[in-house]
């Protein structure tokens, strides 16, 4: 359901506004994607300086995108209709075959940021995409080791739909499930039932499963705590530098709230040890399936 305004004109995502840039968007009627004015990465290529000291050194060569999901200011992934959604999914598959085409990017990253205690105060729904030179370290370097041995996830996949107690969601397509050892509270990790390294190579189907799915988890987590969830999302697909390799891609849906008005303070060992989860993900796992029950109930 759309509530608040549809139009703010101080807003640089809405369409017809003029950005910071001095650009000016066109009056766009479904997702809308174009280079972000305040790029992290640089599209030309550089030579790093190398200092005289014991470091590793690289370019923060890449390009940055900006995916804006719908042209009504109020809207979230959560309340936009399916249809809608479905320009999202298709845009997020058109970005990342775009640019990864490109011989000098090697992962695209497609993520989102949604709420002030993720960091991101902008309302008008939208999301980034991070096309880097190289493949980024925390997440998915740790991964292509892991898949050299195996499909990891499938095989995590299978444990999590035996075991059950941490399945939130599933539907023909796919499963989404608390993982077994969440680094965060209400960790959701969507995963393909078929092994598909990206969603490029997605039917139709899955991906209308995908939209289905998203719809339900994303609305459910609004009735997590009664109001606008906050999270990050990003989807974790097969690196583009050209190499044949095992890959099983997943969506992670995180977020550092705790609770209503409780978040998770990365600090301490967090950050210098070992991050803990203050929350079992049994439980956590059965909140949120409540929270879509209720959900799909309104």
């Amino acid at each position: 359901m759309k509530s608040g305004s549809a139009y703010d004109s101080s807003c640089y995502l809405c369409p017809g506004n003029t950005r910071t840039s001095g650009l000016k968007n066109p009056d766009y009627e479904h997702a809308h994607v174009f280079q972000n004015d305040f790029p992290s990465l640089a599209e030309d290529s550089y030579d790093p300086v190398h200092p005289d000291a014991p470091y590793a050194v690289r370019s923060s060569e890449g390009i940055c995108e900006v995916i804006v999901y719908s042209p009504h200011h109020s809207q979230r992934l959560s309340t936009m209709g399916e249809d809608d959604l479905g320009h999202v999914v298709t845009s997020w598959v058109e970005v990342y075959e775009r640019l990864g085409a490109r011989s000098e990017v090697e992962y695209v990253m497609i993520f989102e940021n949604r709420g002030a205690v993720m960091g991101n105060s902008q309302l008008h729904p939208h999301g980034q995409v991070y096309a880097y030179s190289s493949i980024p370290d925390l997440m998915v370097r740790g991964q292509l080791q892991a898949f050299k041995k195996g499909n990891f996830v499938q095989e995590a996949l299978a444990a999590e739909i035996a075991d059950g107690r941490r399945v939130v969601y599933e539907n023909d397509s796919l499963c989404a499930f608390v993982p077994y050892a969440a680094w965060l509270p209400y960790d959701i990790t969507m995963v393909p039932r078929r092994p598909i390294g990206s969603l490029v190579e997605a039917t139709t189907e899955e991906r209308e499963h995908l939209v289905t799915g998203l719809k339900r988890i994303l609305t459910g987590l609004d009735s997590l705590f009664g109001r606008p969830y906050q999270y990050s999302m990003a989807l974790i697909q097969v690196p583009t530098d050209g190499q044949d390799r095992t890959f099983h891609m997943q969506i992670h849906i995180s977020s550092l709230l705790r609770g209503a008005e409780v978040r998770k303070h990365v600090v301490g060992t967090d950050i210098f040890g070992r991050s803990v989860n203050p929350s079992d993900p049994n439980v956590s796992a059965a909140e949120i399936r409540m929270a879509i029950d209720r959900s799909s109930e309104l």
